[in-house]
């Protein structure tokens, strides 16, 4: 019986990476285009929130961050969280992405949380990013003759 419950739990995790996976290639693909941004997996909250005492010691993680280049850095613009079932139902979890929920509004960070079956909607996924997206110069698609 712990052995089922054990590959159960591996099985969802490598689905979840996959899905993960799959994403970062579709948000990959919006950064080749929109040379203003770039994109990174598996961002600890240390990493965005280093002035923030209270998350800065935080193990929490985005699963994809979008950044935008702006003068001679980057920001972080919006925090992806892909999400299924395994997110609803369970207290911790629904708990812990509150958390990020809380922490993304205090630090005006759009925290975008995909559906695992959306994984690969580039066009609906850079739909969103279009909108969110304070600069609208930021999205401008780079020609063939640039």
């Amino acid at each position: 019986m712990i052995i089922l419950t054990v590959l159960r739990l591996y099985g969802k995790y490598r689905r979840q990476i996959f899905r993960e996976n799959e994403f970062l290639k579709t948000i990959s693909q919006f950064c080749s285009i929109y040379k203003n941004f770039s994109v990174k997996r598996n961002v600890p909250f240390s990493t965005i929130f280093k002035d923030d005492d209270t998350l800065v010691n935080s193990k929490q993680e985005f699963d994809c961050v979008l950044y935008g280049k702006h003068l001679f850095k980057s920001i972080p613009v919006i925090a992806f969280e892909i999400n299924g079932g395994e997110h609803f139902g369970d207290a911790k979890k629904e708990a812990l992405d509150k958390k990020k929920i809380k922490a993304c509004e205090q630090h005006k960070i759009k925290l975008i949380e995909i559906p695992n079956q959306l994984v690969k909607a580039y066009e609906e996924i850079k739909q969103v990013i279009t909108k969110i997206s304070k600069d609208k110069r930021e999205v401008e698609q780079l020609t063939l003759f640039d």
